[in-house]
Parts: C-alpha cells; sequence; structure tokens
C-alpha cells in the first residue's frame, strides 16, 4: 500500500475527497486529473480537499468542480528535499517541534521514493516487470538484444525477409486487394497442390453451379421435394394426416358439428385458465349469486353517490392508502395548529401573507447591482446573496447601481464593514424605504464557508477536549486532551506510548518514579511524567549525578532517553537509592519569596548604600555599629574619643600637645596599617623585583554543557578579554587570584586547587 498515494474514480457530483496520509504544508500536496495536476481545489480542513466551481465544464470536470465519470483522480505527497525545512542555528533553543519537522521532511521524502520506485518497473526472477504499463520515450534499438517499440514495428522497411518465419503468414496475413504476380505462385506437382493450371481452370468453368458429387439421398430427397409442381408428398403433409382421428369424416356440416357439441356440451375443463373475457359475456348476465358473498356485503352498503362515480367513466385515481390519510380530517378555511384538520388553499395563502405582513414582503436578489428598477414598498426586505465588493464609507453608507436615474442609498452599515469593502461571499438583509432608492442596513449572514469552517472547528475541538472521570479508550488521537475530573488534573494522549500523560507547564519539576526496581542486572526503566528532552532529567542514583546522553541507544557512562524509557550505562545495584526530576522545557524564575534570599546567593560587592535599611539616620561623624541584643542589626553611632589611643588613629593632625617630650625610636617594622593619606614627602623608589607573593587578579566565569562537563572560562591573569555577552552568560562567577584550577568530584561539588 502506497506511503503517500490516494487514488479515485470520479462520479460526476463527488467533488471533497480525503486524504489519508500526513504531511508537513499544505502546499505540499499534489492533486491530478487524468494524470494532469491541477490547482483548483482548496482545504476545506487538514484532511479534507474540495475540488473549486469551475465557469464551464471541461474534459475531466463538470461546472460544480466535481471530477466526471470515469476520470482518474490522484492525490500524492511531494516533500521538497532541496532546501531543509528547519534551519538550526548555533545557539537558537532546539524545539522538538524543529526535530519532528526536520525528521518528518526525510520520512516523508523517502516514503515518496518507495512509492515510486513501487508503482515502476520492478525486476522479478522472472525479469523486469512494467506492472502491466507502457514504457515511453523509447529510442531506436542499436543492438541485437535491444528493445523495439510499437513505432520501429510499423516503420516501413524495419521487418525484413530474415525476421519472418518459414510458414508464418496465413490468408488473413494478406490484404485482399495484393497483386501477387504469378512467377511468385508455385505450381502443382506431385503431392504439392501449388497453383492451378489453365486446363484445371477450363474443367472447373464447364460445371454447373451447385454441382456435387458427394450428395447423399436425403439432399437429394430435399432438394427434390422444394422443386415446384413435383406432386411430391412432403415430410409435412405426412404429419397432417397422421394427426387426423382414425374415424374423422371429410363431409360434417356444421348442423352435424353443433349436433355432435349439443350431445356433449362443453365445460369448465373445456375451457383455458383466463380464457372467458369481457367480450365472451353478454351485458347483464352474470347475476348476484355469481358473485362472492364479501363482494355482495360491500357493494350493497355502498352510497347511492358513491356507486354512482364508480359508475361513471371517470377512474378513481387514489388508493385505499391514500383515502385512509384524510379519513376523519375536517376542512378548515383558517389555518389551525390542529392535526384533526386540514386546510384549504385559500387558507394557506392567507396564512403566508399574514407571516410576511411584518416585513412588508421579501424579495432576493443576486448582488448589489441587482435592485429591481421599481423600488418595494416601505418595510419589503431585499436579501442581496452576495454583497463582495461593496464600498463602505466610514459613516455605515454604501452606494450601488444607479436605477431609473436614481442612485441606490444604503444607511446604517454595522460598524464592523464600515471603511473596507465587503468581503465576497458576505450576505446583506437591507430594507426598503419605499422612495428615492433608500435602503436600511439591517443585518449581514454568514458565507457558506465560514459556517462550514465553524461547525468543523467546534466539531474537532469536541473530539479533541474532553471531560469526565475516566480516560477515554477511544478516538484518541495524540495531542487530544482531556481533564480528570476525580484527579483534577489535564491529559494529554501520547500517541506513541497511546496513552494519556500528565500535562507538564513550563518550568514546572516533577518528582518522577523508576520502574522495575534495582536488581543488580536490569539497565532500562520506565520513567514517569518522561520529557521530551533528555537534558530535562535530573537522575541522582546513590548521591551521584547521572550524566544525560543525546540519542536513545545505551551509552556508556550516565544514561540515555529513549520517549519514557531510561537507559543507563551500568545496573544499580540492588535496592540502591535514586532521586529522579523532570523539568519542563524552560524553567522560569519567579520573585523570591520572603526570607529566601541568603547571603551565598548574593554576589560580592553588589549591595550599594542606597539597599542598605539601618535603623536611624546619620549625621556626619557617625559610624555604623552592631545594635545591642539585634542579630546583624546596624545603626547610626556617634564616634567616642574619650580614652583614645594611638592605635586608634587612623587619620587627622595630631596638636603637639598630645606628644610627649620625647619620642620614642621608630622603625619601619612597627609601622602596620599606615594610610597613605598620613604619608606626605617622597618615597624612595620601590623595585618591583622585591614584591614577593603578589599575584595577578583573575575572573573565572562558570558553565556546563550540554552533556553536563564544566567549562571554566578565565581572563588571562588580569587581561580583560570576556566580552559583555559571555560574561552574562556564564551560570556563576569567581574573582580570584591567578593559579586557580577547577574540578567537580564524584558528589558533584566544585573542588578549587591552587
Amino acid at each position: 500500500m502506497p506511503f503517500a498515494q490516494f487514488t479515485a474514480t470520479g462520479n460526476g457530483s463527488t467533488k471533497q475527497f480525503a486524504i489519508p496520509f500526513p504531511y508537513v504544508k499544505k502546499d505540499h500536496i499534489v492533486v491530478a486529473l487524468n494524470n494532469v495536476t491541477v490547482t483548483g481545489f482548496t482545504f476545506i480542513n487538514d484532511t479534507t480537499i474540495e475540488f473549486d466551481t469551475i465557469s464551464s465544464a471541461t474534459a475531466t470536470q463538470e461546472t460544480s468542480g466535481a471530477p466526471k465519470t470515469g476520470v482518474g483522480i490522484e492525490i500524492t505527497r511531494d516533500t521538497p528535499l532541496t532546501n531543509a525545512l528547519v534551519d538550526f542555528v548555533d545557539g537558537s533553543t532546539l524545539t522538538a517541534g524543529d526535530l519532528d519537522t526536520a525528521v518528518l521532511q526525510l520520512l516523508y521524502g523517502i516514503q515518496e521514493a518507495k512509492d515510486e520506485a513501487a508503482l515502476g518497473i520492478q525486476n522479478t526472477p522472472q525479469g523486469q516487470d512494467a506492472q502491466n504499463k507502457p514504457i515511453i520515450n523509447v529510442a531506436d534499438p542499436t543492438n541485437a538484444q535491444d528493445a523495439v517499440t510499437k513505432a520501429f514495428l510499423e516503420r516501413v522497411g524495419s521487418i525484413t525477409s530474415t525476421q519472418i518465419a518459414d510458414g508464418s503468414i496465413v490468408n488473413a496475413d494478406v490484404n485482399a486487394s495484393a497483386a501477387i504476380e504469378g512467377s511468385k505462385l508455385q505450381g502443382a506437382s506431385g503431392s504439392n497442390a501449388g497453383s492451378m493450371s489453365a486446363s484445371d481452370k477450363t474443367k472447373l468453368d464447364g460445371i454447373e453451379a451447385l454441382a456435387k458429387d458427394d450428395q447423399t439421398g436425403s439432399e437429394i430427397k430435399s432438394l427434390y421435394e422444394a422443386e415446384s409442381n413435383t406432386n411430391a408428398f412432403t415430410d409435412a403433409l405426412l404429419a397432417k394426416l397422421n394427426a387426423i382421428e382414425a374415424n374423422a369424416t371429410t363431409d360434417q356440416t356444421i348442423a352435424e358439428i353443433k349436433a355432435l357439441i349439443a350431445g356433449s356440451p362443453l365445460d369448465a375443463s373445456h375451457l383455458a385458465n383466463n380464457s372467458v373475457g369481457t367480450d365472451e359475456i353478454t351485458n347483464s348476465s352474470v347475476t348476484n349469486n355469481k358473485l362472492a358473498d364479501a363482494e355482495l356485503v360491500t357493494l350493497a352498503g355502498m352510497p347511492s353517490g358513491t356507486a354512482s362515480k364508480l359508475a361513471s367513466s371517470t377512474e378513481l385515481t387514489s388508493d385505499i392508502a391514500d383515502l385512509n390519510q384524510i379519513d376523519g380530517l375536517q376542512k378548515e378555511t383558517v389555518i389551525s395548529d390542529d392535526d384533526t384538520k386540514f386546510p384549504t388553499s385559500g387558507a394557506v395563502v392567507d396564512y403566508v401573507a399574514a407571516q410576511l405582513a411584518p416585513i412588508g414582503g421579501l424579495e432576493a436578489i443576486a448582488n448589489e447591482n441587482s435592485f429591481p428598477n421599481t423600488q418595494p414598498q416601505s418595510g419589503v426586505v431585499i436579501s442581496i446573496a452576495d454583497a463582495g465588493g461593496m464600498a463602505v464609507s466610514s459613516t455605515g453608507t454604501a452606494s450601488g447601481q444607479t436605477v431609473g436615474g436614481t442612485t441606490v442609498n444604503i444607511t446604517g452599515i454595522a460598524t464592523n464593514f464600515r471603511g473596507a469593502s465587503v468581503a465576497a461571499g458576505i450576505r446583506f438583509l437591507v430594507v426598503s424605504t419605499g422612495s428615492g432608492q433608500n435602503y436600511t442596513y439591517h443585518k449581514a449572514t454568514l458565507k457558506e464557508d465560514d459556517l462550514v469552517g465553524l461547525s468543523g472547528d467546534i466539531n474537532d475541538f469536541a473530539e479533541r477536549y474532553r471531560v469526565g472521570s475516566s480516560f477515554p479508550t477511544s478516538n484518541n488521537d495524540s495531542g487530544d486532551l482531556f481533564w480528570h475530573t476525580t484527579l483534577g488534573k489535564l491529559y494529554v494522549y501520547n500517541g506513541t506510548t497511546s496513552a494519556f500523560e500528565e500535562t507538564q507547564s513550563i518550568g514546572n519539576f516533577f518528582i518522577s518514579t523508576l520502574s522495575p526496581a534495582f536488581d543488580g542486572s536490569t539497565t532500562n526503566f520506565t520513567l514517569s511524567n518522561a520529557p521530551t528532552s533528555v537534558q530535562q532529567v535530573l537522575l541522582i542514583i546513590e548521591g551521584v549525578l547521572q550524566k544525560p546522553n543525546a540519542g536513545t541507544s545505551t551509552p556508556t557512562e550516565g544514561f540515555a532517553l529513549d520517549g519514557s524509557t531510561v537507559k543507563l550505562a551500568a545496573a544499580p545495584p540492588t535496592g540502591a537509592s535514586y532521586h529522579a526530576v523532570v523539568m519542563g522545557s524552560t524553567v522560569n524564575i519567579g520573585t523570591p519569596s520572603n526570607n529566601t534570599v541568603t547571603e551565598a546567593i548574593l554576589q560580592s560587592n553588589v549591595v550599594s548604600e542606597e539597599k542598605l535599611k539601618v535603623s536611624n539616620s546619620p549625621v556626619n561623624g557617625y559610624f555604623l555599629q552592631a545594635q545591642s541584643g539585634d542579630s546583624g542589626g546596624l545603626r547610626w553611632a556617634i564616634v567616642d574619643l574619650t580614652a583614645l589611643n594611638a592605635a586608634n588613629l587612623t587619620s587627622g593632625t595630631i596638636p603637639d600637645a598630645r606628644f610627649p617630650a620625647t619620642l620614642p625610636a621608630a622603625s619601619a617594622a612597627n609601622l602596620t596599617n599606615l594610610p597613605a593619606a598620613n604619608i606626605t614627602g617622597a618615597m624612595p623608589a620601590i623595585d618591583g623585583s622585591a614584591l614577593t607573593g603578589v599575584s595577578s587578579p583573575e575572573v573565572y566565569g562558570f558553565n556546563t554543557d550540554s552533556n553536563g562537563n564544566l567549562i571554566v572560562t578565565t581572563t588571562n591573569g588580569g587581561v580583560d578579554n570576556i566580552s559583555g555577552t559571555d560574561y552574562d552568560n556564564f551560570e556563576d562567577v569567581i574573582f580570584a587570584a591567578t593559579g586557580f584550577t577547577f574540578s567537580l568530584n564524584a558528589n558533584g561539588k566544585l573542588i578549587a586547587t591552587i
């Protein structure tokens, strides 16, 4: 059976045909009539086409568009393979829809190629089979084993005597008008008849026509008896004599025959069935006692008027069933809701007039250019079958054709139609004002295609979305939705697994299960709430995060996903613990809950002064101080300068009175945490070679690839060579000295090595 081909034969009336195979886009569908591609069709829905109406019938179609009786109809799918339907771009979001489209393009192309191969010449053990189809556009043969076309065989001079087998030409092959020369005929000799000699022809010419040398006695007798005036006693005459009774005489008179009949009267045994008709029965000769009792009872009760009707020449046209239809019904002149009465024609006319009176009458026209020359009286409704193309002003007025020198005007048209032309197929109902060719808009109605389409959409949605307390077991298609009233959840039908599965909202997390239980040997497990991508699964076994792998085959490490089946590289130990989480295709991060943001979540050096909240207002000279009894709370406090010693001085100028008379000896080793503001004068040059233990600052950016591997990007010893885009894409950032290396341990923790 073909994958993407449908054939049918036209019947002159059917114009809608179903498409029994899937496709990616509607423009991939090709329709042909008698092997000629046509484009005059419309999609009624995704699985049905309808041939368009045409102005005049053709050799293959009626004016309705329906293919004529006997016309071959072919609907095929032609998926383009020149270009990919989906172009995957680095960094773009990989969706299931794009993957399906890419795969379906290849699948459908292969199916269509297989259909073409199946319909073409087949290689069989007996040879090449053309499947009873003509092979066209074949070149003339050049080699001994080349195929020969019909045109080549019919070509003059293409066949020579060497290609004609001896004795193969019979009389039927020789044209009646062919003039064969005598030299081409072989003469008679020995057992060979050959051609007739002249002397033999003379002998035959001397024999009478129809003369025979092998006539039998029977043939001669028949010929003799057929001759006139021979007085021959034929077999026919003998048969007549044998049919006459033994004592029959040839001189009986009519009187003698009547006397014989009187002596032996005719009875019913002498009459054939149905041989006595009305001509054989004299008028008024049948008495009542010759009629069946049942018939007499029926006739005896018949009124004289009825009898007179039966006796007249007028034939009754109604049968008993027709008469029973009106038996007991009463005639009425005013129509009422009474099934025991039937109305007269006058009553029907009066009823129809009464129904039309409120609208003043109804008149139907084809379009806005078909208004009647004589305007109907006020109140009469005009039905415009197709108002398409009617220009409506911004004020709701439309002007049509000029009738009798006056332009038809329609006012009060609905807002939806103002400032544009009415679409084709829309119907308008307008009411006549009775004068000036002025009409008032009443309403518009849907065109047939929109009505059918709306009905189809409603019916399709009713099939796609259902509600109940148990899952449907029939008419289930991939993508069907079902609200389970008992469970209070929305489910979607998975055609691959033939089961309803709980819908997954974007960003949702599902705690999932694996079955069967770990037994130390099984590697394949069924995952509940299976996603569309392996990257949506977080699987931890015995505290170790498992690596997700692309593809559906069993990997060498971690796991792969095939539908709802998780394929592990190695079987977990019996009774091993696991934790499985299925995420939505995209994770939305909302607003954190109150008191959920910890210090670890905050990036270093990102909280500004404006984001700090203290318990009182600051004053110059105050500093932030931890509040007594308040865990971590800050408040502005005044600096207490009483009992201040030198260790508390970091800036400012100390008056001379504060110094002792003799200063202690100062050593640079004793100067720690010396602010630069307190150093005055020129400092000696500093040799960088004397600086030890100082390293360059480094930025470490962290990412993971699709397989969960850690990727660390650095600034190469303080060189700012990381773009803003790359920095934004980092999942986390650490500022540290140069020389750090990072890795993940078996428990998934980040290890920094100096």
